[in-house]
C-alpha cells in the first residue's frame, strides 16, 4: 500500500444473524472526501462502524497506513474523527462542557482541553453559543456541534453519518462550507442519502448496495448525470 493510501479494508464481510451487512468490501482512501451512497440497508452505517471501531468485522482487516488497526488501536484512534448519524447528549451540559469532556475522552492533555475546545468552537461558528445548555441548541447548532466533538483530536480520518440530516438548505450549505474548510489535509468519508452534499462535495464516489462495493470512482466520472439516476443504472446494470 503506497504511502499516499491512509486506509485500506480488505475484503470485510459482517453478519447479522444469516444477513450479510456487508460482503467482502475492499477499498483503498486517501486524502480527500468520499462520498458514501447506497439504499437503506446497503450496509453504510455498519461500514462506518467498522472504520470506526465500533463492531469487529466477522472477515477481513481495516488497515491504517498499513497497519492492521486492530494492533495499532491507539495510533488508529488518535487519528480519527467520528460523527454518528444520531448523537445522544448530555443535554445539561453546556456546550463548553460537552466539549471538554470529550478532550478527556480523547486524551487530549489537560493543559490543551480549554483553549483546543474554543479553537474548534471557532471553525463551526459556534463559540457565542459555548455557554448555552445542549438541549436549548438549534438542529443546525447541535450538527455543528457533532463536527466540533469530532475534530477535537485534530483527526486525519473524518467519518460522517448523515451529517446533514434533518438540517433545512440554508444550514446544509453552511454545513457543506465547514466540510470544504475542514477537507485540507484529511481523508473524509461522507455517509448520506442527500445525493446534492455529494455532487458538491465529494472527489469519489462509493455506491453500496446490499453490502456489496458497485462502484468506486471519481465524482468527474458522474458529472452530467443526476447522481441518484446513476446509482439506480449501476444497480440495474446499466
Amino acid at each position: 500500500m503506497g504511502k499516499e493510501n491512509l486506509i485500506e479494508i480488505r475484503e470485510i464481510t459482517k453478519k447479522y444473524g444469516n444477513k450479510k451487512a456487508l460482503d467482502q468490501v475492499s477499498l483503498v482512501m486517501g486524502q480527500g472526501i468520499y462520498g458514501l451512497i447506497g439504499e437503506n440497508g446497503a450496509g453504510k452505517t455498519t461500514l462506518l462502524h467498522v472504520l470506526a471501531g465500533i463492531l469487529e468485522p466477522d472477515e477481513g482487516q481495516v488497515f491504517f497506513e498499513g497497519r492492521d488497526i486492530r494492533k495499532n488501536r491507539k495510533a488508529y484512534n488518535h487519528a480519527l474523527g467520528y460523527m454518528p448519524q444520531s448523537c445522544t447528549y448530555y443535554k445539561d451540559f453546556s456546550v463548553e462542557e460537552f466539549l471538554l469532556f470529550m478532550c478527556a475522552m480523547k486524551e487530549i492533555p489537560s493543559a490543551l482541553q480549554k483553549r483546543r475546545a474554543e479553537q474548534v468552537l471557532i471553525q463551526v461558528n459556534l463559540l457565542d453559543e459555548r455557554k448555552k445548555k445542549i438541549g436549548a441548541l438549534s438542529g443546525g447548532m447541535r450538527q455543528r456541534m457533532g463536527i466540533a466533538q469530532a475534530i477535537l483530536n485534530e483527526p486525519r480520518i473524518l467519518i460522517l453519518d448523515e451529517p446533514t440530516a434533518g438540517l433545512d438548505p440554508y444550514e446544509r450549505m453552511c454545513f457543506r462550507e465547514l466540510l470544504r474548510e475542514l477537507a485540507e489535509g484529511k481523508m473524509i468519508l461522507l455517509a448520506t442519502h442527500i445525493t446534492q452534499d455529494i455532487e458538491e462535495l465529494a472527489d469519489q464516489v462509493i455506491m453500496l448496495h446490499r453490502g456489496k462495493v458497485l462502484a468506486f470512482d471519481s465524482i468527474e466520472h458522474f458529472r452530467g448525470e443526476n447522481l441518484e439516476a446513476a446509482f439506480i443504472d449501476v444497480i440495474a446494470g446499466k
